[in-house]
């Protein structure tokens, strides 16, 4: 059976901030990050293990960014268990601070945390709930994660997805209304620690468009802070449908460029569309 996983989220927090820094230390840790990109680039997973531990104990690489790299060679390594590990104690150095550089942290575990579970073939459902059971332990600065996954099967079309606090995707084709997608919508990840996810199933998608996004589409605000709304992208996929999927995110993005009239974008935009062909 082939499938695909498709994932959309976006990672939020309460309270950000950005301190300035020594320029002489930034510098140093600007080479440090080159060295490890460097192994990285070359697949030298060893000399990974062996930076990150060393650019720790040089207070170059916070614990948080030691982890993450850690957790990364680790699992290239096939030594899942140290992997988890390293993510684990990652997360939890990570998850209180409102320093820049730890939230991008943050993201950057969850990222390969869900990249864990996927290759376990988890569905999208125990992922979500596996997700917020790391993320919301000791997350007393509220961070967490709006995500929906969805997995595809795409030989017979069937979808398979849970939302978490996520935008609902639109679905439909040229020939009938396209509409929201009806779904639960679930908390955020990293909130509440025992909550368990609900998954839920469309039999065929196919010759259907599936769209997801962030709100950096819905939310988008022009000069009078007027956002673009959800009737707006409706009515744009009715009058400009294409078979073409990259069109239509394409005519989304000009659309939307337009109606800013200038102003500067509110929030990071990203957009999947999606049409299996039958």
């Amino acid at each position: 059976m082939k499938i695909a996983y498709l994932v959309l989220w976006a990672v939020l927090i309460t309270i950000t901030g950005c301190k300035g820094g020594d320029t002489e230390k930034d510098q140093k840790f600007v080479e440090a990050e080159n060295m490890v990109y460097a192994a990285y680039q070359v697949r030298d997973y060893e000399r990974i293990l062996t930076l990150a531990d060393s650019l720790k104990m040089e207070g170059l690489f916070s614990e948080g960014k030691a982890c993450y790299w850690l957790g990364y060679a680790n699992d290239r390594l096939m030594r899942k268990r140290m992997a988890e590990l390293y993510w684990k104690t990652g997360l939890a150095a990570t998850a209180n601070s409102t320093e820049d550089e730890d939230v991008r942290v943050y993201a950057g575990i969850a990222n390969r945390l869900f990249r864990t579970l996927a290759s376990q073939a988890m569905k999208p459902a125990e992922i979500l709930t596996h997700m917020n059971a790391e993320l919301a332990e000791d997350n007393e600065q509220g961070m967490f994660v709006t995500m929906i996954i969805c997995l595809l099967d795409l030989k017979s079309g069937r979808l398979e997805f849970s939302n978490a606090g996520h935008n609902p995707p639109v679905i439909g084709t040229a020939n009938n209304q396209f509409s929201f997608l009806d779904m639960q919508p679930n908390a955020p990840v990293g909130l509440w620690p025992e909550l368990e996810y609900e998954g839920e199933t469309i039999d065929d998608i196919s010759n259907k468009l599936l769209l997801l996004y962030t709100d950096g589409l819905n939310e988008a605000e022009n000069q009078q802070q007027e956002q673009y709304g959800e009737d707006r992208i409706i009515r744009l996929l009715t009058t400009r449908f294409s078979n073409n999927t990259h069109d239509i995110v394409e005519a989304l993005e000009t659309d939307v460029n337009n109606f800013r009239e200038g102003a500067e974008p509110n929030d990071d935009l990203t957009m999947l569309a999606l049409m299996l062909k039958r």
